[in-house]
């Protein structure tokens, strides 16, 4: 398994593991495969040395030293391999069959691959601040800015399933895609930042030769710079005007079809994104402000009827937002207002119905880093529903 670099930041794993049954096809394990340097568990405030093929159990608080890895195992079939300075905890519940993990990642890199499709009753998620990916079976890499609450994501294999917090976006991102997730919108990148130094730049160009050999495409005597797959076809292809600004980014599925198509305004400034589903037919329009957030997503049938859209409004001063989403009649479901500090964090998230009545609301507390170490959820009447602290 390739090694991949990271953020320098600390590494906290929370494993809850629940067995239901005795066989051995329900039993489900988090283990320690490998290790490399100081990997230390806070076990009941007792801090152990762990070792390869340790299992942790539930509450287990697992810190990866600097320069230091561990490549967990979990159902002897998903790999998530944690270097250096990467905060995360997983969540593992019910059977291989009938069952869930939740890896929750809350600074860092994580390379993550499943082995096996996973059954119709069963879920694997990695969640964010901001984002919430969903997964059968596939290999990807996901990292979390907490400092900028930021999502990166990679896909190597298979589909990730992406939804964003709060404005509800939900989109797939296949094979061969990068993506970068804040302020509410989904964003296809080239190259997702890595921590540069001499350990990992070999690493870093060979997983960017594919990147770097589309960099170098020349732009044709149309204005169009095509980017191919390794197998030759086309992946996407990039419209400037006569000024040198991006108009247009097409993007392909390897098979061919169309993904989705960017377009911008003559300053290359981008105002819309259009989805598309595996049949061509239009899926989901976002369309942006100058700042790049979504003020507008609305949704498709099969037939090019609208099902519904989500409207946001921001503050000048970006302090403040509030998101309200539609039926395809253009009658409001529902609404929501998020509250944010001089840092540009999330601090208050209150959520209403159609008849504006409150519904529930979510406070979040960061520490003199701007690192997220508590949030409170309160139902309609003040009552405390859940307290999470990292």
């Amino acid at each position: 398994m390739k090694k991949l670099s990271v953020f320098p930041v600390l590494l906290l794993l929370i494993v809850s593991v629940l067995i239901p049954g005795c066989s051995k096809e329900d039993y489900r394990f988090v283990k320690v495969e490998t290790k490399e340097g100081s990997v230390i568990v806070d076990r009941s405030g007792e801090n152990i040395e762990t070792f390869e093929g340790m299992n942790l159990i539930a509450d287990d608080n697992v810190d990866v030293k600097e320069k230091s890895s561990a490549l967990l195992l979990v159902d002897n079939d998903k790999h998530i391999l944690a270097e250096e300075n990467t905060v995360f905890s997983v969540n593992a519940s019910g059977s291989k069959e009938n069952g869930y993990i939740t890896v929750e990642l809350v600074r860092g890199q994580t390379l993550i691959t499943i082995d096996n499709k996973l059954s119709d009753n069963s879920s694997f998620t990695v969640k964010t601040l901001n984002a919430t990916l969903s997964v059968r079976g596939t290999t990807f890499t996901v990292l979390y800015d907490d400092k900028n609450n930021i999502t990166y994501l990679d896909v190597q294999e298979g589909v990730v399933n992406v939804q964003t917090t709060n404005i509800e976006i939900n989109e797939d991102v296949i094979a061969g895609n990068k993506v970068k997730i804040a302020n509410g919108t989904i964003e296809i990148i080239t190259i997702i930042p890595l921590r540069n130094n001499e350990e990992n730049s070999d690493n870093n160009e060979n997983s960017s030769n594919n990147e770097s050999e589309n960099e170098n495409q020349p732009v044709n005597e149309t204005g169009e710079k095509i980017h191919y797959y390794d197998d030759g076809t086309i992946w996407y292809i990039e419209e400037f005007g006569d000024a040198g600004n991006l108009l247009k980014m097409t993007y392909y599925r390897e098979d061919g079809t169309l993904f989705s198509i960017l377009e911008c305004n003559s300053d290359g400034i981008k105002t819309k994104n259009s989805s598309y589903d595996t049949d061509e037919t239009l899926d989901y329009t976002e369309e942006f402000d100058l700042e790049g957030r979504i003020i507008k997503y609305t949704d498709y049938n099969k037939d090019g009827s609208i099902d519904g859209w989500r409207e946001n409004e921001y503050s000048i001063d970006g302090k403040y937002s509030k998101h309200s989403e539609y039926d395809g009649e253009g009658n409001i479901k529902n609404w929501n207002e998020t509250e944010y500090n001089s840092d540009e964090k999330p601090i208050k998230d209150t959520y209403y119905d159609a008849n504006g009545s409150l519904l529930r609301w979510y406070e979040y507390e960061y520490n003199s880093e701007g690192r997220l170490i508590k949030e409170t959820k309160y139902g309609s009447d003040g009552t405390v529903r859940d307290v999470a602290e990292y």
